[in-house]
């Protein structure tokens, strides 16, 4: 029988590779992979995250060879499941953490090229809002991805000359990967956001995807709206996001996705309305009332003291105590002598009646073998 350890290391390295083939044919995996996993790494909380930050390095070594483009859907559902096994409240996780940086580094370094990429690097920024709801922390490289995509969204007459969202990397013919050419007439908001099938690795070039990843991005804005308008800069933040935002031509788009849009912008507003602290110095301790030293007067009480001063007077107490103390080493090594002389005194007397015990002993028995003696001579 195997040990859930070792069951752990086998379930971590080869789960996500089956669960890239149960999104496939339409599973879930939050039903047949996650409650799994989830029951493994409370019985060896240590062993699993041992594993899985193991396989993190794994694949952020294979990222590093190819930095340039998003990873595959394997990756994907790894980062997801580590959102699921572990907790992304804690300040700094050893597992959590990582992921999250590795998250971070993706959007900052890959290319977006395809829809595809698109795609990932949407998925990518749900997984980080999914790390920082509840800790309410600002990633910006996931704000900077979106505004990336908005960019994507507003059309541009001179490609080489458009601007250059930083730090999200959009080649020069991505730049209007998502600018829609004629009005969509979609009523059903549902439909219209990001799947699974749009991980794959060929998307079907078509307005929809365009619609539902402008969606996608317009949702998760303003969810990171909300979780982040009491930070003090949040207004400076989303600025720059929703001037890319106003240039973007609604009149072609549904109902429910300008809706959003006047969503997000009039939570931005709310921002620049709100009133800021200014940044004042550390108060100072108040200053200690002054003290003035009391009076006192010496009493006579019969006996001349000659005059000194206070280092002199310092200087005979110092003494008069030494003094004291010599005296009464002195008197405690007198006591501690005279003990030990007693007890030597005291055991050289024993020692004097044994030995004189032993003589007593020895004569006596001469006597005895003396008399034995003359006894035998006088029957001769």
């Amino acid at each position: 029988m195997l040990k859930p350890t070792v069951v752990m290391g086998l379930d971590v390295d080869y789960l996500p590779h089956d669960a890239v083939h149960v999104m496939q044919r339409g599973g879930d995996i939050d039903q047949l992979v996650v409650p799994h996993l989830y029951d493994l790494t409370h019985i060896a909380p240590k062993n699993a995250g041992y594993c899985v930050a193991e396989v993190l390095k794994e694949k952020q070594q294979d990222f590093r060879e190819h930095s340039s483009s998003f990873p595959g859907l394997d990756t994907l559902v790894f980062l997801k499941l580590v959102s699921h096994l572990f907790p992304t409240s804690d300040f700094r996780h050893p597992v959590t953490t990582p992921a999250f940086v590795f998250m971070c580094q993706m959007l900052h370094q890959c290319k977006v090229k395809t829809y595809r990429d698109v795609a990932v690097g949407l998925f990518l920024v749900t997984l980080i809002m999914e790390y920082t709801v509840l800790s309410k922390r600002f990633s910006p490289a996931a704000i900077s991805f979106l505004h990336g995509v908005l960019d994507m969204a507003v059309p541009k007459t001179n490609i080489k000359s458009a601007s250059v969202v930083y730090p999200v990397r959009i080649t020069a013919k991505a730049r209007n990967l998502l600018v829609v050419s004629e009005p969509s007439v979609v009523s059903d908001m549902r439909t219209q956001l990001m799947n699974v099938d749009d991980l794959r690795e060929k998307i079907p070039e078509d307005g929809s995807f365009k619609l539902r990843a402008l969606h996608t991005a317009v949702k998760l804005l303003l969810e990171f709206c909300c979780h982040l308008e009491n930070l003090s800069a949040s207004y400076h933040i989303f600025k720059p996001v929703v001037n890319t935002l106003k240039q973007i031509d609604v009149e072609k788009y549904p109902r429910f996705l300008q809706e959003d849009i006047c969503s997000v912008i009039s939570k931005t507003e709310e921002m620049a309305h709100k009133k800021l602290q200014f940044m004042v110095m550390e108060k100072k301790k108040p200053k200690a009332l002054r003290l003035y030293e009391p009076r006192i007067e010496e009493v006579f009480d019969g006996r001349k003291r000659r005059p000194m001063g206070k280092a002199r007077q310092e200087h005979e107490k110092l003494l008069h105590k030494y003094k004291r103390e010599m005296k009464g080493a002195i008197r405690e090594i007198r006591r501690d002598k005279s003990f030990l002389a007693k007890l030597k005194l005291k055991e050289t007397l024993q020692n004097d009646m044994e030995r004189k015990q032993k003589v007593k002993e020895i004569f006596g028995s001469a006597a005895m073998q003396q008399g034995e003696l003359r006894k035998l001579k006088r029957k001769k």
